[in-house]
Parts: C-alpha cells; sequence; structure tokens
C-alpha cells in the first residue's frame, strides 16, 4: 500500500484530492492541517496531523514515517490589502523555507516522489501567446517569486536515484467550495449585477479541481517521473465574456454584459480595490498543457462545461 501525505489538506483542492486517493483502495492518505478543528472527515486509511506552522523551522521527522509521495500544496497566498514590500519575509518564510524543509526532510525519510503546487504566476501576469515550459520566468510580487526560488531550490535538492521532484505551474483552480475571485465572480452573477466584460476577448486557461486531482494520481502511479517542471490546465481557454455566459447558464439566471474601454475598466477597479479580480477578468493568462499531457500520456478526464456544471450544481 502507497502512503501519500498531502499538506494543505483543509483547502478545496486538498480535502477534493483526498477524497479521490481514498477511492484507491491501495492508497492510504496523511493529511496536513494547522489544527483539530480542520479535521473535515473520518476514515480508516487517512489520518491527520496538525502543524501550527509551515516554516524552515517545522519538525517533519515523526510525520514523514513511510510515506510514499508527498504533495505539497500548503502556501503563503496574496491576500486583500497586503502590502507586498514589507511581507515578502512571510512569503520566503513559509512558501520557500517551509517548502525547503519538507524537501530536505523527505529525502532524508526515504520519499521517493515530491509533487510540488507551484503557480504559473511564475512565468507572468499576461500571456501574449500560451506559457510553455521553455517560457523565461518573469515572476511579478512575492507571492510568484517565492514561487519561483522554491522550484529553484527543488531542483537543486532532486536526485532521482533517491526523490524523485516536480514542479507543476497551475493557473486558477476552481471546484466545489472554490473561494476568492471565482466565488465573487459567481456571486455577482448569482445577484444578476450588471458586468462590463461584453467586448472582453482574452483568453485564460483554468484548472478544474478533478483534473488536477486525476493528474495528481497519474504522477503517483507511474515508475518515473520524465522531467521536473509541468504546466498543467484544463485543454479549454476562455474569455472573461464566455466564463460568465457558462456561469450564468449553469445558474439559469440572466446575465446582463454591457461594454466598457479596458482603460476604465481598470481605474474602476482600481478604485473600488478590485485590481487583480479585474486582471483575472480581462488580461489573457493562457496554458500549453501538451508538455504535460505527452510526456505522462494523460488526458484530461473533464471538459471546462463539465468542471463548470460539478462546481455550480453541487454548491447549489
Amino acid at each position: 500500500m502507497k502512503t501519500i501525505l498531502v499538506t494543505g489538506a483543509n483547502g478545496f483542492v486538498g480535502k477534493y484530492l483526498i477524497s479521490q486517493l481514498l477511492k484507491d483502495k491501495d492508497i492510504s492518505v496523511v493529511g496536513v492541517v494547522r489544527d483539530g478543528k480542520d479535521i473535515f472527515c473520518y476514515h480508516e486509511r487517512l489520518k491527520f496531523f496538525c502543524i501550527d506552522d509551515i516554516n524552515g523551522s517545522t519538525d517533519w521527522s515523526d510525520i514523514l514515517f513511510s510515506v510514499d509521495t508527498v504533495v505539497h500544496l500548503a502556501a503563503r497566498v496574496h491576500h486583500k490589502n497586503e502590502n507586498s514590500n514589507t511581507l515578502y519575509d512571510l512569503y520566503e518564510s513559509v512558501n520557500v523555507a517551509g517548502t525547503k524543509k519538507i524537501a530536505e526532510a523527505a529525502l532524508e525519510a526515504g520519499v521517493k516522489k515530491f509533487i510540488f503546487s507551484s503557480s504559473i504566476k511564475v512565468n507572468g501576469e499576461v500571456s501574449i501567446k500560451p506559457f510553455t515550459e521553455k517560457d523565461i520566468p518573469a515572476p511579478q510580487g512575492p507571492y510568484a517569486i517565492s514561487k519561483w526560488q522554491a522550484e529553484q531550490m527543488l531542483n537543486l535538492l532532486e536526485t532521482k536515484d533517491k526523490m524523485m521532484v516536480v514542479s507543476l505551474r497551475l493557473p486558477l483552480i476552481y471546484g466545489p467550495g472554490v473561494k476568492a475571485n471565482f466565488k465573487k465572480i459567481v456571486e455577482w452573477i448569482r445577484k444578476k449585477i450588471p458586468l462590463p466584460f461584453l467586448f472582453v476577448n482574452n483568453k485564460r486557461s483554468f484548472l478544474f479541481v478533478g483534473n488536477f486531482s486525476n493528474a495528481i494520481m497519474k504522477l503517483i502511479e507511474v515508475e518515473t517521473i520524465p522531467d521536473s517542471l509541468y504546466l498543467l490546465s484544463d485543454d479549454q481557454s476562455i474569455s472573461a465574456k464566455v466564463l460568465i455566459e457558462k456561469i450564468a447558464k449553469v445558474l439559469d439566471v440572466k446575465c446582463y454584459l454591457f461594454p466598457l474601454p479596458r482603460g476604465i475598466l481598470k481605474f474602476i477597479a482600481k478604485i473600488f480595490g478590485l485590481k487583480n479580480t479585474m486582471n483575472s477578468l480581462i488580461e489573457s493568462l493562457e496554458v500549453n498543457n501538451s508538455y504535460f499531457k505527452k510526456q505522462l500520456s494523460w488526458e484530461p478526464r473533464y471538459s471546462f462545461e463539465e468542471g463548470i456544471n460539478l462546481t455550480l450544481l453541487r454548491e447549489n
């Protein structure tokens, strides 16, 4: 039986992944959460460990015993009203030093595979053409920079004869329980708020949590992971207009779209503190997932339409 350790187990991605892992009777799971209140289910092949903080001082020695694969989801992410100039040390502490500590402990404990959840923002905030693994990184802001630094650190640590390490650069993950910008957009549509995106023809890639979990299962199953870096996404990239229309269709509500110039949209977003949300709606951020598909003989299990349906119908 394989034992998989999942950090960030209480997040919506961690919960979904664990539920899928437990469907395989030959897999047991160790979930890492912040405290006992985060324990969300009980299963004979699932146990939890509580870790107050993930940083360069975290003691992993008792947790990694007999673990075959680590899926490291836990990270510090950007929060509204944070001053990126003063909080870089916090991102570095969790996302770089914390990742280094668990990876080193995993190597010492004999873990065979270490899967790191990185971000497509390592490639940049806006794409002119779909990003690939060959593009030169252009991270902006402390979150993306810390993810890139963690990737570089893991590359130095990897020893394929002992522990395979792979970093997955991911776009926005959506699914049942999703929060942040995606949830905010859904709430606007539910309330039938008129939205100024009629002529926004950008292209953005997303990743349904079911496709993410299926890709993780593939990485766990294969004997050898061919490369140490992959970009992962659904197959379909869509515009803000199409995203809103698809969500409205599933919710069975009328969406009201009208046009506004990009400059005015950005100005309004700045006034109301919605810069990040607006950028995620009007800028292009597209991912080419063909390298992962080819090397791992993998195809996304769910289409974007199926992912949206599963996301919204389960929450109604």
